[in-house]
């Protein structure tokens, strides 16, 4: 049994949200937040859940906005969401590091990067080999990027990634 939950047309003040199974997050305004991602979705996700992060504005989070880590097979939408910036240096908006998840990130405005270096992090726990999966489990479309991101704060894939990744995704974002 998943566990079912939804957040709807709410301000959301320093909180992280630790998902445990399907869940809908829509009209939600996220400001500030502790020493994690507002929304974070890891190994104690069930396996197939949906989360679903619908008209959301995420306003000077404190560090990600949303992290998609784990070993369990999901789908995020994240659709037409709001993101103005972090204020913590080297934590992104996005971070993906898993190759389980299927991720959508469609109609949303990314306004300001604040202190964050990137749009889009992959994390570097995820093998060489699997970033290709990883690319291509991303859709992200008619999105807004402010003419102030330069093309080369769209995506972070670590040190230790191949750059040609690092372009996939970013041409991908144009």
């Amino acid at each position: 049994m998943l566990f079912i939950s939804k957040y709807l047309n709410c301000v959301i003040y320093d909180s992280s949200f630790m998902i445990y199974g399907n869940v809908t997050f829509e009209n939600c305004t996220f400001i500030g937040g502790p020493n994690n991602a507002c929304v974070y979705i890891d190994n104690a996700v069930a396996e197939n859940s949906v989360i679903n992060i619908k008209n959301c504005v995420f306003d000077s989070t404190v560090q990600r906005a949303i992290n998609i880590a784990g070993s369990k097979a999901v789908k995020v939408n994240i659709i037409g969401c709001e993101f103005n910036g972090t204020s913590t240096v080297k934590k992104h908006i996005i971070q993906v590091a898993t190759t389980k998840a299927v991720v959508e990130i469609k109609d949303c405005d990314f306004n300001a990067l604040g202190t964050s270096p990137s749009i889009i992090r992959f994390n570097d726990n995820v093998d060489n080999a699997d970033y290709t999966s990883l690319v291509n489990n991303i859709t992200f479309t008619n999105n807004k990027i402010a003419s102030n991101i330069s093309v080369e704060d769209y995506v972070d894939t670590d040190d230790t990634i191949n750059t040609e990744l690092d372009d996939m995704m970013t041409n991908k974002m144009k």
